[in-house]
């Protein structure tokens, strides 16, 4: 009978830290909506789609390893719903651990120049994205082995964040193979965010991130970029106000590249369930004194059908304006839902 309760008592305290141990929480969001696309001096006039933009599905979790220590984790994919080309694409993946001194992370993460968007992005994954004039052309959205810390808020309004990014032997642009990165930290991406009331302003830095900077999707070039983001929300009426500013540049290779962008958006709830939104972008890019000036200017209506779900519609108008003029209208209708 005692060796029974003691081996009752052994598989219970193994036990109690499993138990203990939180579940992980499983979480998505698919967002698709049917489009028309209307792109000057091409000859199939209209077209007619179906898209998923950037709909995902992702686990995380945060356990308690102890009562001043706690793990973090998170994997998330990106999911085509829309058609059967290749699934789960690499999105946020880490592990890491969060103390009072803040939060340390190893993986693949957003860099704070693209989180430093902030509220300012209404349109965000749709075709008014901020990255049809400055976003994916200034920094890599997510980059490749990372070592990442948050600060712990400081006065209960600042947290400071810092990325540093290994190469790892890959290519950055530079014709000379012995300038490719191996070392601690070849790219930096940093923020600082002040949050208080109604007001968030972020300032983010990235030093050598290797980027699109040309616009290209082929381009491959470590940039230099600025970004200063404020978003303001008017709780009384219902009115979120942002601003973004952008500059980056680019001499690693052939190629010397500069650019400078900004992004004007408001959103306003009416109704119980509706809010309008509204977004300007431009930015011009030089490439060895060649400008190309890009415009995006988007218009949109969301209605909340429930927690986590909305039905929406936009018109966004691209235009790209180097040796030619050349607009695209969109517009689409869609739903929304994470959960």
């Amino acid at each position: 009978m005692k060796r029974t309760l003691i081996a009752l008592g052994v598989i219970a305290a193994t036990a109690a830290p499993l138990v203990a141990q939180a579940a992980p929480t499983l979480y998505g969001r698919l967002n698709l909506s049917v489009n028309n696309v209307d792109v000057d001096n091409v000859a199939t006039g209209d077209v007619w789609n179906l898209t998923s933009h950037a709909s995902r599905i992702g686990v995380k979790g945060d356990d308690k390893l102890t009562d001043s220590l706690s793990a973090v984790y998170g994997i998330e994919w990106q999911v085509e719903a829309d058609s059967g080309t290749t699934d789960l694409t690499q999105r946020n993946r880490y592990v890491g651990v969060k103390a009072g001194w803040g939060t340390l992370k190893l993986g693949k993460l957003d860099t704070y120049l693209k989180t430093a968007e902030g509220r300012v992005d209404q349109f965000n994954d749709l075709a008014g994205d901020i990255d049809s004039t400055i976003g994916a052309q200034a920094g890599a959205a997510r980059a490749n082995n990372v070592i990442d810390y948050s600060s712990p808020k400081i006065a209960d309004s600042l947290t400071l964040n810092l990325q540093l990014i290994q190469n790892e032997g890959a290519a950055d642009g530079s014709p000379v193979v012995a300038d490719r990165g191996n070392g601690l930290g070849d790219g930096i991406s940093a923020s600082a965010i002040f949050s208080a009331a109604e007001l968030t302003a972020i300032l983010a830095y990235n030093k050598d991130v290797v980027s699109r900077l040309g616009g290209g999707a082929a381009d491959n070039l470590a940039a230099d970029a600025l970004r200063l983001s404020v978003s303001y929300n008017l709780k009384p009426v219902g009115l979120t106000l942002g601003a973004l500013y952008q500059t980056a540049e680019s001499d690693i290779s052939a190629q010397d590249i500069e650019q400078d962008g900004f992004v004007l958006s408001a959103a306003l709830k009416f109704a119980d369930k509706w809010t309008a939104k509204a977004q300007f972008g431009q930015s011009t890019t030089e490439v060895n004194t060649v400008e190309t000036d890009r415009s995006t200017t988007s218009l949109g209506l969301d209605y909340s059908l429930g927690k986590g779900a909305r039905a929406y519609g936009y018109y966004t108008l691209n235009n790209t304006k180097a040796a030619t003029d050349i607009d695209t209208n969109i517009f689409g209708v869609g739903l929304d839902y994470s959960f």
